[in-house]
């Protein structure tokens, strides 16, 4: 669905869209609490089959820091 379609979507009452967005929802919050993480801004990255938490400290220390959280530095 493109963002046109969401945003029409969204100006009526849809609860197919509504149900997609409280599922998104529920699960960002749920791999936010996996990991520990809380507000924003926060990434949960995939390098390969690994799951790793990335806080707002790393992300505002820049490329390399948020690179060696990742073991790819």
């Amino acid at each position: 669905m493109g963002l046109i379609d969401a945003a029409k979507r969204l100006q009526t009452t849809d609860p197919d869209l509504v149900q997609l967005n409280d599922n998104a929802i529920g699960s960002a919050h749920r791999l936010m609490s996996k990991f520990g993480l809380q507000g924003v801004p926060a990434i949960i990255a995939q390098v390969g089959s690994d799951q790793v938490a990335i806080d707002a400290n790393t992300l505002y220390a820049g490329p390399a820091a948020v690179l060696a959280s990742l073991g790819l530095a």
